[in-house]
């Protein structure tokens, strides 16, 4: 029986995403750094437009640090800005 600890997974949120960016261009950057089980962009629900902010679902400890260990991440041209995930967070 797994614990919830193991359940848990690790989560970033990232600030400064290109508006031409969606999930699959999101998600296939950071696997270059290890598994990602989810990647998310928030869209605008009125306009339909990108809120260029994003979350990352990561279910290794390996993976997590060594994207936030990277000093810089570029997509596309646009520097991102990577913040650890509190569930309090609002979008």
């Amino acid at each position: 029986m797994a614990s919830n600890a193991a359940k848990a997974l690790n989560k970033l949120r990232i600030v400064n995403i290109p508006w031409t960016v969606g999930d699959h261009q999101l998600k296939q950057y950071f696997s270059q750094f290890g598994h990602i089980a989810k990647a998310k962009v928030v869209f605008d629900k009125r306009t339909g437009l990108s809120k260029n902010i994003g979350y990352l679902e990561i279910p290794d400890n390996e993976t997590y640090h060594s994207i936030l260990n990277k000093p810089n991440h570029h997509l596309e041209g646009f520097d991102l800005h990577i913040k650890h995930y509190w569930e309090s967070n609002d979008q």
